[in-house]
């Protein structure tokens, strides 16, 4: 949207983020055992991927928060679900053919899902979360009919006969009638941990598909997120935090089971996972969840312990440079969860430079501080440089390279390791 027609409706749209509603989830989302106390509490944790033409100068985009951590199953989840028409609506900005870095991901995905399926074909492939096509494309010659699903396409058309599209929520849409229980393989990327009931979902794809049909899904993991120290990747949108073990007692409570996995630990140490229904066939299952080990509450706190004190550690190295010029690198999507861990609102920075041209003269809506194109800031050898996006760490070490080409007098990373 252009930055003027973006400024006139600004109001409107801000206003629908101070009065956002919610729901409270009491069950886990992956077993539906009965939750207890959430394990941590995270109040006015920050609304994420909202940009304004011009600053906002009013306190919005903050909601409380807390994440539970299921002890039956082994699976995290987020205790308030906010209404998806706002935080999905139209000042919502992550698209993935704009993210070199899920571009990637997506590839990795990709070979992943020729290792499990082989040289198989399929009648029908199906994308459940398709977005811009990425995924699907690289699908082609997999079968003869491509399907992608996403709400998106009420509003979008695409110019490809190649696919049929579909422009709904997936939990709308009869996947036995437009697979015809043929040889399916079904596919989705980032997509499950967006969903307040996950469950629900993949009990409908394996009581609506054949027998053979194959689903290879991606999500963010959380044994990856709990051994990495990335509580930062703990944000409203991501409603859960499968683990492999979770994901596999929910599969074999839904008579589906595990046949393969992957991690991809640069991109948010992302579970890539293949299933299908269960063998009736008296062969035991490759992988039961016993197969793998459940997380600890006692870890999973332990480490969110060591991660608030590198993230004070770091917001105290930054404050400390009060006589020379700070800049951050990168308008993350997710600069507003960094913030808030650090406990400081950034405003002690001249700006945050990124490469861009989009993004140049915009602000977060819960941030103070400009975002500037980076051929902005003429020299950076007196100053000292605050990573600002580093929610994978793909992006960390091109990042500072770049950086130290221009001569950066100093660069804070505010994680425990690269």
């Amino acid at each position: 949207m252009p930055v003027n027609e973006r400024s006139s409706s600004m109001v409107e749209e801000w206003d629908e983020v101070k009065h956002i509603a919610s729901d409270v989830r009491t069950t886990c989302s992956a077993c539906g055992n009965r939750l207890s106390s959430p394990l941590l509490d995270l109040p006015d944790l920050p609304l994420t991927e909202m940009y304004s033409a011009q600053q906002v100068h009013e306190k919005i985009g903050f909601v409380d928060q807390a994440f539970h951590f299921c002890t039956v199953c082994g699976h995290g989840l987020l205790a308030h679900v906010l209404d998806p028409q706002v935080v999905y609506g139209s000042q919502y900005t992550f698209r993935s053919s704009t993210s070199h870095t899920a571009i990637k991901a997506l590839d990795m995905f990709n070979t992943f899902i020729c290792r499990v399926v082989r040289d198989r074909t399929f009648d029908i492939v199906v994308e459940i979360g398709c977005s811009d096509l990425n995924l699907l494309k690289k699908l082609r010659g997999r079968a003869s009919r491509l399907i992608g699903i996403d709400p998106i396409f009420a509003h979008e058309s695409y110019p490809d006969t190649d696919f049929t599209l579909i422009g709904d929520l997936v939990e709308h849409v009869n996947v036995h009638d437009i697979t015809e229980g043929t040889d399916c393989l079904v596919v989705s990327s980032h997509t499950l941990e967006h969903l307040s009931d996950p469950r629900a979902l993949i009990e409908k794809l394996l009581h609506e598909t054949s027998d053979n049909t194959i689903f290879c899904f991606q999500f963010p993991g959380l044994e990856y997120l709990v051994a990495d120290w990335r509580f930062d990747q703990i944000f409203h949108q991501h409603l859960n935090y499968f683990s492999l073990r979770s994901l596999t007692h929910m599969l074999e409570n839904l008579g589906g089971e595990l046949i393969g996995y992957d991690v991809n630990p640069h991109h948010w140490g992302t579970l890539l996972v293949a299933f299908k229904k269960r063998s009736h066939t008296k062969n035991e299952p490759r992988f039961r969840a016993s197969s793998f080990q459940k997380l600890q509450e006692e870890e999973i706190l332990k480490n969110y312990s060591g991660f608030r004190l590198t993230m004070d550690s770091v917001s105290t190295r930054l404050t400390s440079f009060r006589d020379s010029k700070r800049v951050g690198y990168g308008a993350s999507l997710m600069l507003p969860i960094l913030s808030y861990y650090l406990q400081n609102d950034l405003s002690c920075l001249d700006c945050i430079m990124d490469d861009d041209p989009q993004k140049d003269g915009q602000f977060y809506v819960n941030l103070p501080v400009p975002i500037q194109h980076s051929s902005h800031v003429a020299s950076l050898e007196d100053t000292v440089c605050l990573l600002t996006s580093v929610a994978s760490r793909a992006n960390v070490r091109p990042m500072m390279k770049k950086l130290f080409d221009r001569h950066v007098r100093e660069v804070i990373v505010p994680l425990s390791s690269v």
